[in-house]
């Protein structure tokens, strides 16, 4: 047996070699925690039928692993491979698990197992039909990936199952992955500074409790929690940086969000941001008569510019039904947005992204509970929701459409729809909506 490796009673407890390509002997049933460490170079290593077990650590900051070959069944303990720069898993002869693209995962495909750190890819999406992933999965090895898409399947995650670094991210790959990167201004520096962490997205809100910020792909800004809506808004201006065209069909939420928290977000370091606020006016002119003084505007002609010709047009009074009305009015902006989206969606096709609250009974739809006498509407709730929309329980300036089959008839629903101007349908037009989508 080579004397690179100190094996007792078939526990491999230390590696002494110099790396290349090593394959470990069969016989041995453990290894143990460092028993890898700091090796520079693997060009492969190959674990044999007989190991039943690798402890936590047991690869620890080896700084590139091609390739790691995993025969049968091993248990394989949370950071095994910490801080190691594999570049693909392969396993092969196992009942346990399989590998695709590099990746691990267990046999039925329904647990990630192991991603590698060093997989040369900017953007992963975890298969649909995953509905757990090993804790530590992505956790401050990966230099490559900047987003990771998490399956509407997976319900809960680990608390430290994601934590995307990027301070390691090789220099000579920066135009590679320039898209990706966040420039803000630092006072302190008086210059930009560039941020190169990555970032989940993900469809269910409850894992936001997990995650703690991330882009949120399943909906308006409204089903966050409020003590995660800052960071979530700016994780959707980060997603529009980067072309994520899952989110465009909630820009009305988020922006309305943005435009009351404004200062939060005028990041004037980073030209995406802020070219994008000025386009979507979602600066008031307090704001842009204060970015006017910024420091990094003051040394930019070009910025300074637009920020002069944005203060002036909104300083204009806007003219809506041959009224004159300050483009302040609480009111005439109400009015505007609802007009502004209804013109958005009168020819769309299908529900996606459209918000509806019902009223009154509907032949196809809901019924009455035998014991509290409420109206249960869980039915239609799923029906709009496969189809992308959305079923509100009240009436507001958001809701694009009232369903209500008696036009008539003296609700709340229906009195507040008729005082915002909501455009109230037929459960009839609502279906014939709803079946474009199946068209589509």
């Amino acid at each position: 047996m080579s004397q690179e490796f100190a094996i007792t009673e078939g526990v491999l407890i230390k590696y002494t070699g110099k790396g290349g390509e090593i394959i470990i002997p069969e016989g041995v049933t453990s290894i143990r925690g460092n028993a890898f460490e700091n090796i520079e170079a693997i060009d492969q290593i190959v674990l044999p039928k007989s190991v039943v077990s690798i402890e936590r650590y047991a690869f620890n900051r080896c700084e590139h692993i091609e390739r790691v070959v995993i025969t049968g069944n091993p248990k394989i303990a949370d950071r095994a491979f910490a801080y190691s720069g594999v570049g693909e898993y392969l396993v092969v002869d196992s009942t346990k698990y399989i590998s695709e693209d590099g990746v691990v995962f267990n046999k039925k495909k329904t647990k990630l197992i192991l991603f590698p750190a060093h997989k040369d890819i900017a953007e992963y999406r975890i298969p649909e039909g995953v509905t757990s992933v090993a804790p530590y999965v992505l956790n401050g090895d990966n230099i490559y990936v900047f987003i990771v898409y998490l399956p509407r399947s997976l319900q809960k995650i680990p608390k430290n199952a994601f934590s995307l670094d990027g301070n390691d991210r090789p220099d000579e790959d920066f135009d590679r992955y320039k898209k990706y990167v966040q420039w803000e201004w630092e006072p302190e520096l008086g210059d930009r500074v560039c941020w190169l962490d990555g970032h989940v997205a993900f469809y269910n809100p409850e894992l936001i409790n997990e995650l703690g910020r991330g882009i949120y792909l399943g909906g308006p800004i409204e089903d966050i929690p409020g003590k995660y809506k800052r960071s979530v808004a700016y994780e959707f201006l980060y997603a529009l940086q980067v072309g994520i065209k899952e989110v465009e069909d909630f820009k009305t939420s988020y922006f309305e969000y943005i435009k009351k928290n404004e200062n939060r977000y005028i990041t004037v370091g980073n030209e995406f941001f802020f070219n994008l606020m000025l386009q979507e006016k979602l600066i008031s002119s307090k704001a842009a008569s204060d970015l006017i003084n910024h420091p990094y505007v003051k040394a930019t002609p070009e910025k300074m510019a637009a920020v002069l010709n944005y203060k002036k047009m909104i300083s204009k009074e806007t003219e809506v039904s041959g009224l004159a009305l300050s483009a302040d009015d609480a009111e005439m902006k109400r009015r505007i947005k609802m007009e502004k989206r209804k013109e958005e969606i009168k020819n769309q096709r299908g529900i996606k992204g459209i918000s509806f609250v019902a009223t009154g009974d509907m032949e196809n739809f809901g019924w009455r509970d035998e014991y509290t006498g409420e109206k249960n509407r869980s039915d239609l709730q799923k029906y709009i929701e496969e189809k992308g929309g959305f079923l509100r329980s009240a009436v507001s300036s958001k809701t694009d459409y009232v369903i209500c089959n008696d036009p008539n008839i003296n609700t709340t629903k229906m009195r507040r729809a008729k005082e915002l101007g909501v455009t109230v349908i037929s459960e009839e037009e609502f279906m014939e909506m709803a079946r474009q989508s199946e068209a589509n």
